[in-house]
């Protein structure tokens, strides 16, 4: 898997998102989202992509990162995936 910040993947195009970060370890249906779910060593990242209506195009909108461990150093590591850079 690439770098994976998830921040970087708003606004993106599912071609888009797989360039970025590179294949999902799993995808889901949860209607009307898609999700896509990454998996870091610390980490589990999951992407909701929406329908855009203008475009007709599922486009990456939010995202959700947790723990994949319950360690002091999980939490942090998952906190700082979860801030968007600048």
């Amino acid at each position: 898997m690439k770098t994976l910040e998830p921040a970087k993947l708003m606004g993106l195009t599912y071609e888009d998102a797989e360039t970025a970060a590179g294949k999902p370890a799993a995808t889901r249906e949860e209607p009307p989202a898609t999700v896509w779910r990454y998996q870091t060593e610390e980490c589990v990242v999951d992407v909701f992509f929406y329908m855009d209506l203008a475009t007709k195009q599922f486009r990456a909108v939010s995202y959700d990162v947790k723990p994949s461990k319950k360690t002091a150093d999980a939490q942090r590591t998952c906190a700082q995936l979860a801030k968007p850079r600048t």
